[in-house]
């Protein structure tokens, strides 16, 4: 049963890495000007890594309770 949470857990992580990485270059893409661009990818990419951090952390918190009480 252990197995299959870290299997879940690698799986969630495996799916986020590629659209972390790939996010900045979608916001590149999109255009503007430079200063703009970089500030623009610097602030959404940091707070979407943030977000998804926590995310991870957190579900894996809530796993692990729910495991012990039951």
């Amino acid at each position: 049963m252990r197995t299959k949470r870290w299997a879940f857990l690698g799986a969630k992580v495996a799916l986020l890495l590629p659209l972390l990485f790939c996010e900045p270059l979608l916001i590149a893409a999109a255009g503007g000007s430079p200063t703009y661009e970089s500030a623009l990818n610097l602030f959404v990419t940091l707070g979407a890594n943030l977000f998804a951090a926590f995310w991870v952390v957190a579900d894996r918190v809530s796993v692990a309770l729910i495991a012990s009480v039951g």
